[in-house]
Parts: structure tokens; sequence; C-alpha cells
């Protein structure tokens, strides 16, 4: 066996192949019916053992975090992207058969009673949750979108972002669209003044946000960093989000570097091999194995 080979067995799902390294991992029986394609396979785009290793364990954290969501219900097959088209979709179509009868419900002594023809939402003011789960729910059957279920993760997203929508496109009956562009940093946070007790908004979280997503940006602009800097990092930032999480850059504080400081010293200098196996956090919980 040629050293490569040997020295790319110790980094678990990393492979080499024709010169390239690629990461390899089969997606557990399990979660199989959740999580398409079967197999995690593709190249790290590197030859590099090196920078190789770095990748192929920020590839780690990420799958592992895909089938701890699919073990816990939340994991999601559409991307954002995709649903927040579908979202934009579903605003034009409510509006073009809602808006005249939500002004009519807002305003009944100027528009008087509706005259419906079909369509229209019966109470086109969403209050409730339920409404618009069900306004949504029916414009997918209708238009025979089948990648989005109902009761799932990506349903539930799918509502986040048609609530969105909804209410950018209807500033006169609610201020809700102001925590939209504040949240994009558009405009700042003001005193909300909601007239129609529309359905209130959760903030939502960016994944592109979140501290792998930044530190492989961060990566891409900084081309020109050595391998031993990429990969002293890239092992300190798995580290970070193996003990606290991959945690939104907004929600990391001071507190969490301390924090994460305190454990990597309890770490034992010279960790069995059945500890170096486990996470960090989960080693760090044997710290007192010598």
């Amino acid at each position: 066996m040629c050293a490569k080979t040997a020295m790319a067995k110790k980094i678990k799902y990393l492979k080499p192949r024709g010169g390239w390294y690629h990461f390899e991992r089969s997606v557990p029986p399990d979660v199989r019916h959740l999580i398409d394609p079967k197999e995690w396979r593709h190249t790290l785009g590197t030859d590099s053992r090196v920078e190789a290793e770095a990748r192929c364990l920020r590839r780690t954290v990420e799958t592992n975090e895909q089938l701890t969501q699919a073990r816990e219900g939340t994991y999601r097959s559409v991307e954002q992207t995709e649903i927040e088209d579908l979202a934009a979709q579903w605003g034009m179509d409510f509006q073009l058969i809602n808006r005249e009868n939500i002004a009519r419900e807002a305003f009944p002594d100027v528009w008087g009673e509706p005259e419906p023809f079909g369509d229209e939402a019966p109470r086109p003011i969403i209050r409730r949750k339920s409404d618009l789960s069900s306004y949504v729910a029916a414009w997918l059957e209708r238009s025979e979108i089948a990648s989005i279920k109902p009761n799932s993760p990506d349903f539930d997203a799918l509502l986040d972002a048609c609530l969105d929508e909804y209410l950018v496109s209807n500033p006169e009956i609610s201020d809700g669209w102001k925590d939209i562009l504040a949240e994009l940093e558009v405009m700042p946070n003001q005193a909300k003044l909601d007239t129609f007790g529309t359905l209130k908004r959760q903030r939502r979280n960016d994944p592109q946000r979140k501290l792998s997503a930044v530190f492989e940006k961060y990566l891409k602009v900084n081309s020109d960093l050595g391998k031993s800097a990429r990969s002293e990092f890239g092992t300190g930032v798995r580290r970070f989000i193996e003990f606290h999480g991959d945690l939104d850059i907004d929600q990391i504080e001071r507190s969490h570097a301390e924090q994460f400081r305190d454990g990597l010293a309890k770490l034992p200098v010279r960790p069995p091999n059945k500890v170096r196996a486990l996470c960090d956090a989960t080693a760090i919980g044997l710290g007192h194995i010598k």
C-alpha cells in the first residue's frame, strides 16, 4: 500500500482517487428514506492531503448535522432558494385572488360586502397560522407541486416565507413588513403598530450566517492563506462547532469563546485512542481520563 493511501485512511470518509481526494460516506439505513442520494460522494477539489483533511472534517460536521436533523425530524430536503421562489409564486397568486377582499375586510364601510367568485380565502386578513397553512396547502395541491409535503420541515419553512410575502404585500394592514426589512438591515427596528392583528412572524435564521458557512466564505476570499494556517483554522472552527453547535454568527458571544477555552483545558494532554475518536465535546466530558 502506498504511503499516500495509508495516510489518507487515518481520516474517516477521506478517499484518494486519481491523484485527488474525495469525500465518501454512506447514509445510515435508518434515515435513507429522508435523505437523497443514499451516499455522499464527491471530490474535495484538492490534491493536497493537508487541505483535503481539513475539508473532509468540515464535510463530516455538515453531514453529521444533516443526520441529526433527520433523526430529530427537522431535516429539510428543499433548498432555501426554492422555498423562497415558491413563496413568491404563492404570494402573487394569493394577492391576485384576494387583494380586493383584503381591503373589503379591512375597510367594510368603504368597500361594502365582497362579491365572491369561488377561489377567495374565507379570511383574507391572516390572523392564525392554521389559516395560512390551509391556504398554502391548497395552493400546493392546486399547483401540483409535490416537492413540499404538508407537516414537514420544508412545509414549515415555506409557511415562514409565505408569511413574509404576505406581510410585505399588505403594508396597510400590518407593520410586520418593517420586521422583515430590519432583519435584512434595510431599515432600523422601530416601534410597531399592528392595527388588524395579523399573524406574527418569527425571526429567521439564515443558514448562510452560520459559522461553518461564514468560514467557508472566509477561506474562498483568502485564497492565498497557507495550507498550514487553513488546516489550523479549520480544526479550531470544527472543534468550536462540535462544542457549541453551528451557531449564527450574531449569536456568538465572548462567553462562548471562554467556555470553549475552558473546555479544551479539560482535555488530557495525551488522550487514549478511544477518547481521540470522540468529538471534542464528548471527550471533554471524559477529561478526567489521563
